[in-house]
């Protein structure tokens, strides 16, 4: 998973959040200011949660790179009327959100006032997210199971957004289907219709978008002190 939504998911713990795994880190290449998703997460029983993901905003970084304004959200109403949880973030577009991308954070929590994370400690903190997401399995772990992933053909698939054309990708661990999605360009931003963890029961599904988004975090309180990670010197 990317580091960025680790860090989303320890602020607001989402069944099923690792669902956006491997689709959000590079998805900022060719998003366009204004694009806007909805997802429904469902971990089953009444463990249902909404994210909101938004482009608002486009400049060059302190690095002097192209990158993009992302605001996400993670609430119960699919509206997001009082979230549980707003972060927005400068990332570069081809390095999207990752150690080297990130290069601005502020998160919100509840009703407070948005906060910055201390720039300083960005790469190092995302990096550690990211080198334990990369570490290879200890000495003497028993081989990873095989993994095949089947590709199908376009075909047409009712959302709770309604019906889109989306390309089914199932991923399967030996024999066991681990995970089934679909891709559909009419969706922004990450271009995924719907996703599946068959053995947990946990699903996601876009449930609205569009191209029309605007800024909702308001800018943190400049006399603010900015927030660092637990242990920091």
């Amino acid at each position: 998973m990317s580091a960025l939504l680790s860090l989303l998911l320890t602020a607001a713990p989402l069944p099923g959040g690792a669902l956006l795994h491997e689709h959000l880190p590079g998805a900022l290449a060719t998003a366009r200011v204004g694009e806007w998703v909805t997802y429904r997460f469902d971990g089953g029983g009444d463990r249902v949660y909404f994210w909101r993901i938004a482009v608002v905003g486009e400049q060059v970084d302190s690095r002097g790179r192209p990158a993009v304004w992302v605001e996400l959200d993670v609430g119960t109403h699919p509206a997001m009327k009082s979230p549980i949880t707003s972060m927005k973030v400068l990332a570069a577009r081809a390095t999207g959100m990752s150690a080297e991308g990130v290069t601005r954070l502020m998160v919100a929590y509840g009703v407070e006032r948005p906060r910055e994370l201390e720039p300083s400690e960005l790469p190092a903190m995302l990096g550690r997210t990211e080198k334990a997401e990369r570490a290879a399995p200890p000495k003497g772990s028993p081989p990873l199971p095989q993994v095949q992933v089947k590709r199908g053909a376009p075909s047409r698939l009712l959302t709770l957004g309604g019906t889109v054309t989306a390309t089914p990708v199932e991923v399967r661990l030996q024999q066991t289907i681990f995970k089934r999605y679909w891709l559909c360009d009419q969706i922004p931003i990450l271009h995924l219709a719907k996703m599946e963890l068959p053995a947990v029961e946990h699903s996601m599904e876009a449930r609205d978008w569009g191209l029309d988004a605007s800024p909702q975090m308001p800018a943190p309180d400049p006399a603010a002190a900015t927030i660092r990670m637990e242990g920091a010197k």
